[in-house]
Formats: structure tokens, sequence, C-alpha cells
């Protein structure tokens, strides 16, 4: 549990991503823009605080944006979210590994190098898991969004044929539990991020949720609207 008294809120931090190479409107960032001009209205005992500024794709400008961010908003539970362009669904992520991200440049045109990450990372295990409960989180959100449908490009869409009815790309909301973060940025921001929590208070409260390739305001509107439901189910 985030917090052992009933009656205080839980405190949840959301951080969305920036732009980044042909990226040029990340949905991640447009859904926590969302919600900051309309602030959920049906939490109870939740404080959702939206980090204000966009993520930047940068591995260097993420590790140490991360202890500012723990240190203004002492969360109890963090959610970052992320773009998976290529997925049709949303995903709660279970875990993050240590290394990898000396292959893939960020939008600085840099790699987190082998050096850094045995300097900074070495000694910590080489994969973290959320301490947070994904099945049972994951349940309640499927109950949650059920009924809800959207529409996605083309691309995105075709690869959800199966689940496609009204038209080729409206379909039922879909969400799940995944295990493939990634190794670029998102799978750099959980890591670092699951680790500076549990440096910080002995839990690992931290998931990143990916996003699909959302377009246009009731598309980005619908987003809100889900990842509204994953807040509640977590917490």
């Amino acid at each position: 549990m985030p917090s052992n008294d009933p009656h205080k809120p839980v405190k949840v931090l959301l951080t969305g991503f920036a732009p980044f190479l042909d990226i040029t409107i990340n949905p991640s960032w447009q859904i926590c823009q969302f919600l900051q001009q309309h602030p959920p209205t049906n939490f109870t005992n939740i404080d959702l605080m939206i980090h204000p500024t966009p993520i930047p794709v940068s591995y260097h400008k993420m590790h140490a944006l991360l202890p500012s961010l723990y240190e203004q908003y002492d969360p109890d539970i963090v959610i970052h979210l992320g773009l998976a362009a290529e997925r049709h669904y949303f995903a709660m992520e279970k875990s993050a590994k240590r290394d990898g991200y000396h292959d893939v440049p960020d939008e600085d045109r840099r790699v987190w190098t082998r050096g850094e990450g045995k300097k900074f990372w070495g000694k910590e295990k080489e994969r973290l898991e959320t301490d947070l409960d994904l099945d049972s989180a994951v349940n309640t959100w499927k109950s949650s969004v059920a009924g809800m449908r959207h529409s996605l490009p083309p691309s995105s869409a075709s690869n959800a044929s199966q689940t496609a009815s009204a038209s080729a790309s409206e379909m039922q909301v879909d969400v799940k539990q995944s295990d493939d973060v990634g190794s670029y940025v998102c799978g750099f921001l959980y890591f670092g991020s699951l680790l500076e929590m549990e440096k910080r208070k002995k839990k690992r409260d931290v998931v990143f949720l990916h996003v699909p390739g959302l377009e246009g305001v009731k598309e980005v509107e619908i987003g809100a609207r889900v990842v509204e439901a994953a807040v509640e189910g977590l917490v």
C-alpha cells in the first residue's frame, strides 16, 4: 500500500515525454497536458501531481532530473507515460533492465555508455521490477475501460485488425500488462526511477505506462480517461 493512513491522499506523480526524432507530437505529453487542463473530478483520496514540462528524450538529462523530481514531489506512486507507436494497446510495464542503453543515440545524439552504466549502476541488480501489484491493477483497469472505443492511425490499427469492428481503425480500448519497456529512453527512465524511489523509500512503487500512437484531440481525451482509470487501478 502506498500509505498506512487511509485518510491521507495518495500522492501520484505523472510524467510524459517530449517530442523526439520524427515524433513531432508526443501523445504521452499531450495526455499530461489534457489532465493539467481538465483535472479528474472522480478521484477519491488521490492527489494527482503532473510534472509541468515534458521529460527530455536524453539519457543524461533524465539522469540529472530524476533526483529533483523525487525531491520536489515526494510521491507515493510514480507513473511515467511513454509512446509505443507500433502498438494498438495501452500497457503497464513490469520491469526495466540496467544495461543496454549504449546502442541507440538519444535526441542529443549521445548514448549512455557502458562506462557510465558501470559507474552509476554497476552495483545494482541487472533488472528491477515494480513493487506495485500489476495483476490486480490491470484487472481493475480492464473493467474501468470496458466499453471505451478509440481510433488509431492506419499503421497502428493494421496491427490490431482482429479487434476492429466499426471501421478499419476504430476498436475497443485494449489495456494489458507487458514486460517489454525496451532499451531506449523508456527503459532508461523506468530503471532510473525505480532505483531512485528504492533508495529514498525502500520500495519501488513506480510503473511505466506505454500509450499507442493517438492522434487528435478526441483520441488524446480518450487516452486521458484511460490513464485516469490506470491511476485508480494502481491506487
